[in-house]
């Protein structure tokens, strides 16, 4: 388990629908994800559905992105559901670590979630597909900004977005 900085530790973020607690840390230190995505285990953060969240993005050194079309065709059912995003962001607390959120699960397990996601991201937000479908040109992604907002929202199927890969619950 990755250890948190004494500011992640004391900081409570608001597991609202809408905004969360910026909990940056000062130093700007953190891990963020990295490494090749396709070789990563998943982690079993003790969340209700079971779900069990992959430790890095898939892609060579993590850093690939995807339409929407072509992750669900290549990874199928474990890209992540609207409703896994919602209850990852619901059930976990999330602290900014300088390069993204770490994610602490209810069982005290954590995985790192890098603000990455487009290929043309100048600022430290993250993009995200989930495996929901809006209409027959958009589709749901999680999106977050540098330790504020964390949010679900639509935007065409055609954009290239990161993927973080989930394993069904029990």
């Amino acid at each position: 388990m990755k250890k948190l900085s004494l500011l992640g530790m004391m900081c409570l973020v608001a597991l609202s629908f809408g905004l969360f607690a910026n909990c940056s840390d000062e130093s700007g230190s953190g891990s963020g994800s990295g490494g090749n995505g396709n070789n990563s285990a998943y982690v079993d953060l003790g969340l209700p559905s079971g779900t069990k969240w992959k430790t890095q993005n898939e892609g060579v050194n993590a850093n690939a992105y995807y339409t929407f079309d072509e992750a669900i065709s290549r990874f199928g059912n474990q890209v992540p559901s609207q409703t896994q995003w919602i209850e990852l962001r619901n059930q976990c607390n999330w602290y900014w670590n300088g390069e993204g959120f770490t994610i602490v699960g209810p069982n005290g397990n954590s995985i790192d979630l890098p603000a990455q996601g487009r290929n043309y991201n100048y600022f430290l937000n993250g993009y995200y597909w989930s495996s929901t479908s809006t209409g027959s040109e958009s589709a749901s992604l999680l999106f977050f900004d540098d330790g504020t907002n964390v949010y679900m929202f639509s935007d065409y199927r055609d954009e290239a977005l990161s993927v973080r890969l989930v394993q069904q619950g029990r």
